[in-house]
């Protein structure tokens, strides 16, 4: 049986690795060997080795805080990873994820020493801006592990035969280091239609969903999970200004407590959750009335991801309010799942929130519309259709 092996810097259940599962599924589903290499979802000095939907699950031990000691602990992760593939017999591909991980950054290296040897075909998958002003920068991790990160994803691509990504800032930054555009392959985020549908089969709505979580039933619910660092202080100010006891905002994702304090206002109208799993995730999903996805055009990072969590928001068939920006502008324009607003315009998001809450018809239509699109368009067979003739097997 021919192998191909996802690496992953993520923890379990965190970011990419909802991409990387989504299309390890898939792949395992087609009859394909998937080994999965990723961290454990909570800091742990073992290894951990399992089966799980058709996928052999590798999860790595962590536990070093700095930049030098989480450095060192990727290196020795990343010779572990390549040591693994050196010996894996039939191994066809590897597929990297989020190469600026001195993680997977050191191990797709050291694969790519030895992949023509093993005859194996070397996929690098660039899904956000890493280096100086991206991510790193923004969650201040230092300038070691900046300057680390700025370094792999800039020179890990050309060592790849194909480079994945979801995003036409990244790919023009792909081209300018040199990357053969015949080489690159968009593929957007996708939605788990199957897990979804597996929930709407067993009747789980609103009503429900807000019982098991106790919820009010008598409110306009907002929801804003994911990688909230920079736009939690820009809802919140949104939710400021909204003053209507009516409507509640839950927010899911790592928020200062400086950004938090501010809210004190409307603190009585605003649920933080740190983080939840993702079956707890889907569960508020549902239980919410309308989805939130600010970014800005003024952060780097934003106008260079595609949030993994658009999957999901379209699969709970709820509508969605986004900023102008990015890849979100296209989608939006193309498949009519939400409405947008100006980005870094507090008042004009507040606006599209207020039009939904206040047009329930208007927000079931889009709502359908985006339950469809999740379904139709953006479900992981079909993006998995896609990576293996355009990307592994290379039938362009």
């Amino acid at each position: 049986m021919e192998k191909i092996i996802i690496i992953n810097h993520n923890n379990r259940e965190k970011g990419t690795y909802f991409r990387c599962l989504g299309f390890a599924k898939e792949l395992a589903k087609r009859g394909y060997y998937v080994s999965f290499f990723c961290l454990r979802a909570k800091p742990k000095l073992w290894f951990r080795r399992h089966q799980e939907a058709g996928i052999d699950f590798l999860e790595m031990p962590w536990l070093a805080q700095g930049s030098f000691p989480a450095l060192v602990e990727h290196f020795f992760r990343g010779l572990f990873i390549f040591t693994f593939v050196l010996f894996t017999p039939k191994v066809k591909i590897v597929h990297s994820f989020n190469v600026a991980s001195p993680m997977v950054g050191f191990s797709t290296f050291f694969i790519f020493l030895i992949k023509r040897i093993k005859k194996i075909k070397l996929v690098v998958d660039w899904d956000d801006w890493w280096g100086k002003g991206g991510l790193l920068t923004l969650n201040r991790k230092g300038k070691l592990q900046e300057f680390a990160a700025d370094f792999l994803e800039t020179k890990i691509p050309l060592l790849a035969d194909k480079v994945t990504l979801h995003n036409d800032l990244i790919k023009q930054r792909a081209l300018k280091i040199g990357v053969k555009e015949e080489n690159i392959t968009k593929i957007y985020n996708g939605a788990d239609a199957d897990s979804y549908q597996n929930l709407y089969d067993k009747g789980y709505n609103k009503f429900s969903a807000r019982q098991e979580l106790g919820l009010p039933q008598d409110k306009s619910i907002l929801f804003f999970g994911g990688a909230v660092v920079s736009s939690a202080s820009f809802i919140l100010n949104v939710m400021k200004s909204i003053d209507d006891d009516r409507i509640l905002l839950i927010i899911v994702g790592p928020v200062a407590e400086d950004v938090k304090a501010t809210t004190q206002e409307s603190s009585s109208r605003v649920i933080f959750k740190k983080w939840l799993l993702y079956d707890d995730f889907k569960k508020y999903l549902f239980a919410s009335d309308i989805l939130l996805l600010p970014r800005s055009n003024n952060s780097l990072l934003d106008l260079c991801t595609f949030p993994g969590r658009v999957g999901d928001y379209m699969m709970s068939g709820r509508p969605i309010v986004a900023s102008d920006v990015g890849e979100l502008s296209k989608v939006f324009r193309e498949d009519k799942i939400g409405l947008l607003a100006e980005s870094d315009d507090e008042s004009d998001f507040k606006e599209k929130i207020l039009s939904l809450v206040n047009n329930p018809e208007q927000a079931d239509l889009l709502g359908h519309e985006s339950l469809r699109v999740g379904r139709q368009k953006y479900n992981w067979n079909n993006l998995t259709s896609k990576l293996l003739s355009q990307v592994y097997l290379d039938e362009k």
